[in-house]
């Protein structure tokens, strides 16, 4: 699994960032256990991404 994230303060009051999750969007699961004699597999979110500008004035 692979996840990026990146930021760049461009100007003296603004900002922005990207991040990027499972960019392979394989199945995985978050969460995993053994219940009531089984084992039980919780998937995960898929592919994500985020984008974001800031000014701060």
């Amino acid at each position: 699994m692979l996840d990026g994230n990146t930021r760049d303060d461009g100007t003296p009051g603004g900002f922005g960032g990207c991040l990027y999750a499972r960019p392979a969007d394989r199945d995985v699961a978050d969460r995993a256990d053994y219940a009531f004699g089984n084992y039980r597999y919780f998937p995960g979110r898929g592919r994500e991404l985020f984008v974001e500008f800031r000014y701060v004035y």
